[in-house]
């Protein structure tokens, strides 16, 4: 499992755990996933958490910066 956490200038967006993050950036769709190498992006219009039961949660934006280390990502976005 991958802890997340989604953070804007005001507040905390979403903290936890997924199997998987998807988002886009300017070359396109991209996953991260447990294990993934070290990873920063300018990402822009949402995140998709993807969980164990295959549930997904979608968050919109507008633009934001994705660092993924060591099974960590960290998201911070323009709401």
């Amino acid at each position: 499992m991958i802890s997340v956490q989604i953070v804007s200038k005001k507040r905390l967006i979403y903290q936890g755990k997924a199997t998987s993050v998807t988002s886009k950036n300017r070359v396109g769709e991209f996953d991260i996933l447990e294990q993934h190498a070290n990873f920063i992006t300018l990402m822009e219009d949402y995140v998709i958490l993807n969980h164990k039961t295959n549930a997904e949660q979608v968050y919109e934006l507008k633009s934001g910066l994705l660092v993924a280390e060591n099974n960590k990502v960290a998201i911070f976005v323009e709401e």
